[in-house]
């Protein structure tokens, strides 16, 4: 008896339950379909708001530079209808308005010469015709900018590759480096330029050469500096070697004329790389070997130290023998 009250409860129950559930899901689907109406009605109405908007400067003064960084954005105060407001607010990219300073007249602070300001109201045509139609423009905030600038001088200077190559066996450079163009006019403001005097390249890494290339290679930028050139190209001859030796004879600086300086020996044995091409071009007076007399008096054992200091192009891995040299000196 008691069982079968119970089990009545329980079917009244989920009876109850489920109707209530059912009423739940139907008083839910109309409140959605409310709200959505609801939303979309608001969205049909016109509205007043700010959007922060990129913003690009173009059209510099001629011959100035900017001092400082720019403005990255600017509040635009603007009227739309809700969902045309809605989808700008939503976009995860919005494009840069662009602040040209040709439209819009820059006036100096108090007389000065690098110090201007602009109202932002004056561009507001300008920057309105950029935007869509469906917005209108009402203000730009701040009301005015302020900018510095300063005149730009130019520069020549020379531009040097950086470059890291590893040769295959039994090759290497053929000559120089050569870089055209291997200089560049810079412009920009004084303080800059004149404290640059080398424009590098980007880095280059070449592996296992074997043969001559012509790569082109970028610039790297430099803030607030303008370039002639963007990229210049680099060769690199690139041929076989063999091993050479030479002898070279050992020339004597700073000799004071009354003086005769006795070196022994009077040669050294220069061991190299050459390119193959210039094998049998390779001669003495290619290089220079030399000893200076200034350091005699810093020699305890009457000898002098020995420097090779200059040598062709096509040369690589230079050694020579002997590094020291003995001396007599006479007068004449």
């Amino acid at each position: 008896m008691d069982s079968s009250l119970l089990r009545q409860f329980g079917n009244m129950f989920e009876k109850n339950k489920a109707k209530f559930n059912q009423k739940m899901a139907i008083f839910g689907f109309f409140l959605l379909i409310a709200t959505a109406l609801w939303y979309l009605n608001k969205l049909s109405h016109e509205y007043t708001t700010t959007l922060s908007y990129p913003v690009r400067f173009v059209d510099m003064p001629r011959g100035k530079v900017l001092v400082g960084d720019l403005p990255k954005r600017l509040d635009l105060k603007v009227n739309a209808f809700g969902y045309t407001l809605l989808r700008y607010k939503m976009s995860a990219a919005l494009v840069p308005v662009e602040f040209s300073f040709g439209e819009v007249p820059l006036r100096p602070i108090n007389g000065s010469k690098t110090k201007y300001y602009v109202l932002t109201s004056k561009a507001l045509e300008h920057i309105s015709s950029q935007l869509s139609s469906d917005i209108r423009l009402d203000a730009i905030m701040p009301d005015s900018l302020v900018f510095e600038f300063t005149k730009t001088i130019e520069k020549r200077v020379k531009v040097e590759p950086l470059l890291k190559i590893d040769f295959a066996k039994q090759f290497m450079l053929a000559g120089n480096v050569t870089v055209r163009p291997d200089s560049i006019t810079i412009s920009g403001p004084q303080s800059l330029v004149d404290t640059i005097n080398i424009i590098y390249t980007k880095p280059l890494k070449l592996d296992r050469l074997s043969k001559s290339v012509t790569k082109t290679i970028a610039l790297p930028a430099i803030n607030q500096v303008g370039f002639s050139h963007r990229k210049v190209d680099v060769a690199i001859a690139v041929e076989k070697f063999t091993e050479a030796s030479i002898k070279v004879p050992v020339e004597v600086l700073n000799l004071p004329d009354s003086l005769k300086l006795t070196i022994i020996p009077r040669t050294v044995k220069v061991k190299c790389n050459v390119i193959m091409s210039r094998y049998f071009d390779l001669k003495p007076r290619q290089f220079r070997a030399v000893v200076d007399y200034n350091f005699v008096d810093e020699s305890l054992s009457k000898r002098l130290r020995v420097k090779l200091i200059d040598q062709p192009n096509f040369v690589q891995e230079l050694d020579f023998e002997p590094k020291f040299v003995e001396y007599i000196i006479e007068r004449k």
